[in-house]
């Protein structure tokens, strides 16, 4: 469920989106209904950026605020959370969520196809949508009544060791560590401004801007400021590459993700 707290979160992770030119051209590429084969270059995204256009669509011409209204009525689980909030645990009987799932991707589907999708194609999707999550979730089927619980939970712990060790999964884990089920942004009160600081510092880059203008747009230093030195530089190119870093995590599935060795407390 998204929450009306997290509302810039939400917006953040959608700007980044817009600057990732991978996923305009997957976007552009699904919106001219996939016929052509997926570009080399994009095809090791295409789960995740499958998975982020069912939950976003086409940043680059929707808007915002209107996702976000629509967003904010559906009762459908956070991305951020690789459990069903609703319960407040990591565990749920599936039975009681696939419907929403399942609506989520028709509505998706025809929101973007303009069509009804046909049951495999319902079928397909569920199962991409289900590829996906398996980097954070499992979905098992547990015969129950024919072993003991001691039996079922040595087996349990034997599947998950060995799913934790596969290396799509751990890849995850070390871009959530610490995350506990929530995202890396509640780390610290500042990372939002932070976050969006490194956005300005790319957006500034692009446009063709030096980093001493970079600097004066950003702290408003005058010509005459001794303030521009080598450590203002070296702030800016580290931003840059932390803002690149995250548009990189984007691409992947997830926000803001690992994206800093030199982050302060």
């Amino acid at each position: 469920m998204i929450d009306e707290k997290d509302r810039e979160i939400y917006n953040l992770w959608w700007e980044y989106l817009k600057r990732s030119v991978k996923y305009r051209e997957f976007c552009n590429w699904w919106k001219h209904g996939g016929k052509e084969p997926l570009p080399d270059h994009l095809r090791q995204y295409h789960q995740s950026m499958w998975n982020t256009y069912t939950q976003f669509g086409d940043v680059n011409n929707e808007s915002f605020e209107e996702w976000w209204n629509v967003e904010i009525e559906t009762q459908f689980p956070s991305p951020y959370h690789p459990y069903y909030p609703e319960s407040d645990k990591n565990m749920t009987d599936y039975k009681s969520v696939i419907g929403k799932d399942i609506l989520k991707i028709h509505r998706k589907f025809k929101k973007e196809q303009g069509r009804e999708p046909s049951i495999k194609e319902l079928i397909h999707n569920l199962e991409l949508y289900m590829t996906f999550w398996e980097k954070e979730r499992l979905y098992l089927l547990v015969e129950f009544q024919h072993a003991s619980k001691a039996e079922l939970i040595e087996e349990f712990h034997d599947f998950l060791s060995d799913r934790m060790k596969e290396p799509h999964v751990t890849e995850v884990l070390r871009s959530i560590k610490g995350m506990k089920g929530i995202s890396t942004i509640r780390k610290k009160p500042s990372t939002v401004e932070e976050l969006e600081r490194y956005l300005r510092v790319y957006d500034y880059r692009n446009e063709g801007l030096t980093y001493s203008e970079v600097a004066k747009a950003m702290w408003v230093i005058t010509n005459d400021d001794d303030d521009y030195s080598y450590d203002t530089e070296r702030i800016i190119k580290r931003d840059l590459r932390n803002a690149k870093k995250i548009i990189a995590n984007v691409e992947n599935g997830y926000f803001p993700g690992q994206y800093s060795y030199f982050k302060t407390n």
